[in-house]
């Protein structure tokens, strides 16, 4: 991960972009940052539905003492469990949303199978070897697990933890980790991205909302008109 907040990201961007915007446009920071966010996720969609390497720059972690598990429903012998708050949408693959772990937060403990598809998750548990496993998957926004254990919400209360790539990784900036400190700030956290997706960034939001190339010539006179095209035609 590049030790780099979605701020300074966002700020170095619109040094570059400043001394080349035609015709004296302003542009907000909010709207580099956005633009910077949906870049993001089209590249992550891209490159995650190629290969599934879900490299640590670019997940994040919400920690069990964000959410807790309360009863839903029974199901024959098995008992429905379902996160009190909604989980940011994560990055949305051909096999399921990107999410890496469900299950215990100890790096020890085994996952909890995770279904992507609401149906298959109907029939899982039915065979002897995996009955007593907990399942977990998406409900819509709200993290659900099946399982045979009436007190799965209370052994695990606090433990869980989501590891997942998300669409906006600002939408994690109401949680905390176990210390109490934001898991995420545009002013004080490493923006979740490594230096490939950067420089794509970079590229797309230069050329396709600015139409700026390296080649481009700035307009370097403030007085509303364009002059990098009066540069251009004296050099011919």
């Amino acid at each position: 991960m590049l030790e780099l907040t979605l701020n300074d990201y966002a700020n170095s961007l619109l040094n570059l972009i400043d001394p080349k915007v035609m015709d004296d446009r302003e542009v907000d920071i909010r709207q580099v940052k956005n633009w910077i966010v949906e870049t993001r996720a089209s590249f992550l969609k891209n490159k995650l539905n190629q290969n599934r390497f879900f490299d640590e720059s670019i997940v994040q972690t919400i920690t069990g003492n964000n959410f807790s598990m309360t009863y839903k429903e029974r199901l024959d012998d098995f008992f429905i469990f379902e996160s009190n708050i909604k989980i940011p949408k994560l990055i949305p693959l051909d096999t399921g949303p990107a999410i890496v772990k469900v299950g215990p937060e100890s790096m020890l403990a085994p996952s909890f199978k995770l279904y992507t598809d609401i149906r298959q998750i109907a029939f899982a548990g039915g065979n002897r070897f995996n009955k007593h496993l907990p399942m977990a998957y998406m409900d819509g926004l709200l993290l659900s697990i099946k399982t045979t254990d009436p007190l799965f919400a209370i052994k695990y209360s606090g433990k869980l933890v989501v590891v997942g790539v998300f669409i906006d990784p600002r939408e994690l900036s109401g949680f905390v980790n176990k210390e109490g400190s934001p898991i995420y700030s545009d002013s004080y956290t490493p923006f979740p991205l490594h230096l490939d997706m950067k420089n794509f960034i970079d590229k797309e939001i230069l050329q396709n909302k600015f139409s700026i190339t390296e080649q481009s010539i700035p307009d370097e006179v403030n007085d509303g008109k364009d002059n990098s095209i009066e540069k251009m035609q004296r050099k011919k």
